[in-house]
């Protein structure tokens, strides 16, 4: 299976916040930003954390709320909530340790 870098978004012309948000959208990836935390941003791959909440009672199309509240500690360890000082560093560690691969 061949996954793009990018997507398909121009080399320019296109911001990086753009980027981001197509990235996340076909990746499923969410984020929030937690005001006062050293590491306030977090970034959550939705599809694992549905695929490791399922035996717990996470529907396939639970929000990213109903996988924190029943398995927030089992997607930490597994890496697929990941923290960063921006909403990019969040990304990026996400990405590395779902294996996207990426260009940011």
């Amino acid at each position: 299976m061949q996954t793009p870098l990018l997507l398909n978004a121009p080399k320019s012309g296109v911001s990086k916040r753009t980027k981001l948000r197509i990235l996340k959208k076909a990746f499923g990836i969410e984020t929030w930003r937690t005001p006062g935390l050293e590491c306030p941003w977090i970034a959550v791959h939705l599809p694992s954390a549905r695929r490791i909440g399922k035996p717990y009672g996470v529907k396939p199309d639970g929000n990213v709320f109903d996988c924190i509240s029943k398995v927030g500690r089992l997607l930490d360890e597994a890496g697929v909530t990941t923290y960063g000082t921006t909403e990019r560093d969040a990304i990026r560690q996400l990405c590395h340790n779902v294996g996207i691969p990426l260009q940011l």
